[in-house]
C-alpha cells in the first residue's frame, strides 16, 4: 500500500499523465511560497524587522514565478505555443533565475554586513537543520525525476525547489554557527552565499546567450 502511495497510484485515477501529477504537486510548493511570503511581510511589519520583510519579498518572487511557470505548463500540456514560444518562456526563466539569484545575493550580504544578528537556541537551530536538509535533498531528487518528464516547464519550477533548498541550507549554516557562537558566522554564511546567488545569476546569463543564439537560427 505505502509503495503505491509513493508512486501516487491514488491519484492515477485522476491525472493520467506522470508530469500533471509533478505539477498539482508544485501548485502545493506554489501556495506554500504564498502563506511563507505574506506571514513573513506581515511579521516584518508587527516587529519592525527588515530581515523577516526581505524574506518576505523574496518567497514572494518564489510565488509568482511558479505560478507563471504552471501556466506555461498548461500551454505545454495542451500543445498551445510554438517553438518560438518556447524560447520566449525560456528567456523568462532565464530572467527569472538573474532575478532570484540577485535576491539571493542581497540576502546573504545583508547577512554579511551583520545588520541586524539573530541568535537561535539550540532546539530551534536543530528544527532548522533538520528542515533544511530534507528541503534540499527532496528538491534535488524531484530535479532528477522531472527530467525524465521531458517538459521544461515542470524542470524549471523543480529547479526553483533547488534554489529554495540552497536558501534553507544558508539558513542553516547560519543557524548551526550563529548557536554555536562562532565569530565568522556572518562572513562565512554570507559570503557562501553570495558565492551560491552568484552562480544562478550565471546561469540566467547562460541562458540569456542560448536563447540569443537560437533566434538567430530563425
Amino acid at each position: 500500500m505505502a509503495k503505491k502511495v509513493f508512486k501516487f497510484d491514488f491519484l492515477s485515477k485522476y491525472v493520467k499523465e506522470s508530469a500533471d501529477r509533478h505539477a498539482l504537486f508544485s501548485v502545493g510548493n506554489t501556495i506554500e511560497s504564498l502563506v511563507i511570503s505574506i506571514i513573513k511581510i506581515v511579521l516584518a511589519i508587527i516587529i519592525s524587522s527588515t530581515w523577516v520583510l526581505v524574506f518576505g519579498i523574496y518567497y514572494g518572487i518564489m510565488f509568482i514565478t511558479r505560478v507563471i511557470f504552471l501556466h506555461v505548463y498548461t500551454k505545454e500540456r495542451l500543445h498551445k505555443y510554438t517553438e518560438k514560444q518556447d524560447l520566449r518562456y525560456l528567456l523568462m526563466g532565464a530572467i527569472t533565475y538573474i532575478v532570484l539569484g540577485i535576491s539571493f545575493v542581497l540576502i546573504c550580504l545583508y547577512l554579511y554586513l551583520n545588520i541586524n544578528p539573530q541568535v537561535y537556541a539550540k532546539n530551534v537551530m536543530l528544527a532548522i537543520a533538520t528542515l533544511g536538509f530534507i528541503k534540499i535533498i527532496s528538491s534535488i531528487v524531484g530535479l532528477t525525476k522531472s527530467r525524465k518528464l521531458h517538459s521544461p516547464a515542470i524542470t524549471f519550477i523543480k529547479s526553483l525547489n533547488v534554489i529554495d533548498g540552497l536558501m534553507a541550507i544558508i539558513v542553516t549554516q547560519y543557524a548551526i554557527l550563529s548557536t554555536e557562537s562562532s565569530h565568522n558566522a556572518y562572513e562565512s554564511t554570507g559570503l557562501f552565499g553570495m558565492g551560491l546567488g552568484s552562480v544562478i545569476i550565471l546561469i540566467g546569463l547562460i541562458l540569456i546567450i542560448y536563447v540569443h543564439k537560437q533566434k538567430k537560427d530563425f
